[in-house]
């Protein structure tokens, strides 16, 4: 939590609850059906999350509406299927990111989260011969761009991914191409 932080990152706490039409939605490491609220005060919190980042892209478009538009958010939380409960980090980097130190803006891309990612898994002393870092080739995840996109795994395991959203799925859902 700190590390990310101290990087530039703001913490967010969103809700577990989310539409029941985004309900797979990048939920590819928590296997299992997901619950559903029996009687949900909303039609918009009715399931619960396999996975942190449609609450974090739903953040994104709230901001964007309201003119926020350089974003790195973070959130760490528990997500849980019928089979499965994980605790998991998501992070979304949207438009620019600003450099203070050298009065300077540049778009977020690709490299940005793999540093991130690098710098995570040095700090758990994971070191590079014990993961790798693939090219998301066979387009397992849907919502990301398959050419700038790429899977992390420990053995034949995944243990996450990360990359830019997929052209179509951004579309879909009003943000902007640079996330």
């Amino acid at each position: 939590e700190n590390f990310l932080v101290n990087h530039g990152l703001d913490e967010c706490l969103t809700y577990s609850l989310i539409n029941d039409k985004n309900k797979d939605e990048f939920s590819y490491l928590l296997k299992g059906e997901a619950y559903k609220i029996l009687n949900p005060l909303t039609e918009d919190r009715q399931t619960v999350r396999k996975c942190v980042l449609p609450s974090l892209l739903e953040t994104v478009n709230y901001n964007f509406a309201r003119q926020n538009k350089n974003l790195s958010l973070f959130e760490i939380s528990d997500v849980i299927s019928k089979e499965e409960r994980s605790y998991t980090l998501g992070i979304v980097l949207t438009n620019f990111k600003e450099r203070w130190h050298l009065l300077d803006v540049e778009k977020y891309d690709f490299y940005d989260m793999k540093g991130i990612v690098e710098e995570i898994m040095a700090m758990f002393n994971i070191n590079e011969g014990r993961y790798q870092i693939e090219k998301n080739n066979s387009s397992l995840i849907n919502e990301l761009h398959p050419g700038k996109s790429a899977l992390i795994k420990i053995g034949r395991d995944v243990i996450g991914y990360f990359g830019e959203l997929h052209p179509t799925y951004l579309a879909s859902k009003g943000l902007n191409k640079n996330t």
